[in-house]
């Protein structure tokens, strides 16, 4: 071992000169050390193969080829071991002089094949060792706790769960990174991004497991969540998204479960076939079908009733749900015999009426939902004025439900009772006019009713901030706007009732900006020149839907701040207390970055957490004579390290190292003077019983 510092006086070593650190990938390394002599030992190797022992001054963290394989130690000097026919090599190194400086060791062998496999065990630090250091909190300084990501109570010498949150196992939101950018801006300025609750990758490092994660069920549970004012994220598809954060979830720009705008059937004056309905928000219904034109085999003319409201399985309203959806508009007239011709027998001007509103929340207790399409003389044409045949018969809105006059029983969740997604609008029947006598050119389906808003829950373990330029929408699709020439003037589709927002902290609610579940303004088909676009005497009104339906809850009404614009107007029916039956399981307690005080990077060695389960008292630590892993059951531990500045002490971003469970040794992995620690705790292994944690101890050496 020529070449590596051995010189220092016996007495100045430490009374343990060995320590294994990082993770291995196959061969165990141990070692045995006596003033004067060493011993190291390498077994469960390749069998009767060479390999290497890199031996060096300085720990290094570098990946090799093999998953989960890295090289720890920056090679100064190899030695080449051979292995016996059981995969072991033995070697001592007598007499050797004391060591001055810490000696670094790994073995390593590569296996030749198919592909080239590295196998290499943990690393051992050799010689002096440091003093063993510890940083301990007792959760009596809020100055330490991560209050973006942290939902626990601290208070000295009792750190307790909080009531929401998750596991925030998908790390911090950054829209930027999970949502796909449209390329387009809203008219704020905002950045439009898209995101899809039932498909959504999140990046293997953003997760505080290292591994890339999947979101399908739309549940995403982050640590914090900030949309920053220049963004607007619109979710898509069907899937409704309950977005949880540990800590605080901060809303500045636009987030939005919106039914997407309705748009004129591509097909225009080509189609025969009623419009599809137009989609609601995710968890929103959608709009009901147009009506066929006449010559559509087995084509049904009139206008499909939208889509009812979206309701939890087993709502105490469930019977009251059936009739939200607005009603389809009859075809006028209802079979091509029935066709009459103005303006001197030549050109029709029947019109079907648009399709009814969707109904939903009804502030009035009276059942009003949505409103009914109509037909409508215009001023125009006076020269044939429009006679009884052509207006068609009118539509009706969807009913309204009176969720303030609900019962609420102490076992149903909030999230089971006002989560539901918007009715849609009835689509319009068809109508021939503008249709030339002798011709079929202007027979029109009609349009789709529009779609209804979607749902969206929020669940903060700490603040829920919308503030003052910040925006959270349900909104209910409007019907289409289309004119005579322009679109071939098909009927328009009912508007979509709004959605829902469910609102939810553990600490505090400030809404100070925009809070939307309106429904969808009433479309029109103009006919009427008014435009430039047409001239006959009949124009096309689709009814208004009525407002979805927002709930607020934090565990204090004082902590609640409602000083932004809400629409509908906010009822007393909208605010509550939080309730036992939307607690969540797991909540999670997270401190700032800890400066261990060492210049170069420590030797990260373990920790004791003292906590108690009820009255029982216990200690996790890595040490098995002092208590169990803090790696399963009602309290697991995290960590992660970072660099830090060399005079300020200040996180360097981006240095952070992968998150570990329990395992704190193998921060030493990685250059890191900082640390930060998560405590994640699980009521459900808890059996019910309160549990309390009365201090954190990270130790380590320098």
């Amino acid at each position: 071992m020529a070449g590596l510092p051995f010189c220092l006086p016996a007495q100045s070593q430490t009374r343990t000169p060995l320590r294994i650190y990082g993770q291995g990938c196959g061969p165990q390394l141990v070692g045995i050390f006596q003033p004067g002599k060493l011993a190291l030992t390498v077994s469960q190797a390749p069998k009767a193969t060479t390999g290497v022992l890199v031996l060096g001054l300085n720990a290094i963290s570098v990946p090799l080829a093999t998953p989960g394989c890295r090289l720890l130690v920056r090679p100064d000097l190899l030695v080449m071991i051979q292995t016996d026919a059981s995969g072991v090599w033995k070697s001592g190194f007598p007499p050797i002089p004391p060591i001055i400086l810490p000696v670094y060791a790994q073995g390593i062998f590569v296996q030749v094949g198919p592909t080239i496999t590295w196998l290499a065990s943990r690393g051992m630090k050799i010689g002096p060792q440091g003093t063993l250091r510890s940083t301990k909190e007792d959760f009596g300084n809020l100055a330490h706790r991560d209050a973006d990501r942290d939902g626990a109570l601290w208070a000295k010498g009792k750190l307790s769960p909080g009531v929401l949150g998750g596991s925030g196992m998908h790390g911090d939101f950054d829209v930027r990174v999970l949502g796909r950018k449209t390329g387009k801006k809203d008219s704020a300025g905002r950045t439009i991004y898209e995101m899809d609750a039932g498909n959504t990758t999140i990046p293997a490092g953003r997760t505080p497991s290292g591994q890339a994660i999947t979101v399908s069920n739309g549940r995403f549970e982050f640590m914090s969540f900030h949309l920053r004012q220049n963004e607007h994220l619109q979710f898509v598809g069907t899937t409704v998204p309950h977005i949880f954060a540990t800590g605080a979830i901060r809303i500045e720009g636009l987030l939005s479960v919106s039914a997407p705008m309705a748009i004129p059937d591509p097909l225009a004056r080509k189609a025969t076939k009623g419009q599809k309905g137009q989609a609601g928000g995710p968890g929103g219904a959608a709009g009901g079908r147009g009506g066929d034109t006449y010559s559509v085999t087995s084509g049904k003319v009139d206008g499909s009733a939208g889509g009812d409201l979206v309701y939890p399985k087993g709502h105490p309203y469930s019977t009251l749900f059936k009739g939200t959806g607005g009603a389809g508009s009859k075809a006028n007239p209802a079979t091509v015999k029935g066709i009459r011709y103005s303006f001197f027998d030549v050109i029709c001007q029947q019109t079907s009426a648009g399709g009814g509103g969707g109904g939903y929340f009804d502030p009035t207790g009276k059942n009003l939902g949505g409103k009914g399409g109509s037909s409508t003389k215009n001023s125009n044409a006076s020269s044939s004025p429009p006679k009884a045949y052509d207006f068609g018969a009118a539509s009706k809105g969807g009913i309204g439900i009176p969720l303030q006059k609900l019962k609420i029983g102490t076992t149903q969740a909030s999230a089971d009772l006002f989560l539901i997604g918007g009715s849609g609008g009835g689509g319009a029947g068809t109508h021939p006019v503008g249709s030339i006598k002798s011709s079929t050119s202007y027979r029109h389906p009609g349009a789709g009713g529009s779609g209804g808003g979607g749902i969206l829950l929020l669940k903060a373990g700490s603040a829920l901030i919308v503030p003052k330029g910040g925006a959270v929408q349900a909104d209910g699709a409007s019907g289409l706007v289309t004119s005579y020439l322009k679109d071939f003037a098909p009927s328009p589709g009912g508007a979509g009732s709004g959605g829902s927002i469910l609102f939810q902290s553990g600490d505090s609610i400030s809404l100070l900006g925009i809070v939307s579940t309106l429904g969808g303004k009433s479309g029109m088909t103009d006919n009427s020149g008014k435009t430039g676009s047409g001239f006959t005497a009949v124009d096309a009104l689709s009814g208004a839907a009525g407002p979805g339906f927002y709930r607020i809850e934090a565990p204090l009404l004082s902590k609640v701040s409602l000083k932004g614009t809400f629409q509908p107007a906010t009822l007393a029916f909208n605010i509550a207390r939080l309730r036992v039956p939307d607690h969540d399981t797991k909540s999670v307690a997270m401190s700032r970055w800890n400066d261990t005080g060492s210049l170069s990077s420590p030797s990260f060695e373990g920790y004791v957490i003292h906590a108690q389960i009820g009255a029982t008292k216990i200690t996790l630590s890595h040490d098995p004579k002092l208590g169990s892993k803090a790696n399963t059951g009602p309290v697991i531990l995290q960590v992660q390290g970072i660099r830090l500045t060399t005079t300020a002490r200040q996180p360097i971003a981006g240095s952070e190292t992968p998150w570990v469970t329990e395992d704190v040794s193998r921060l030493s992995d990685f250059v890191s003077q900082g640390y930060r620690f998560r405590l994640i705790f699980d009521r459900s292994l808890a059996l019910g019983l309160p549990i309390t944690v009365q201090s954190i101890e990270i130790q380590y050496v320098r």
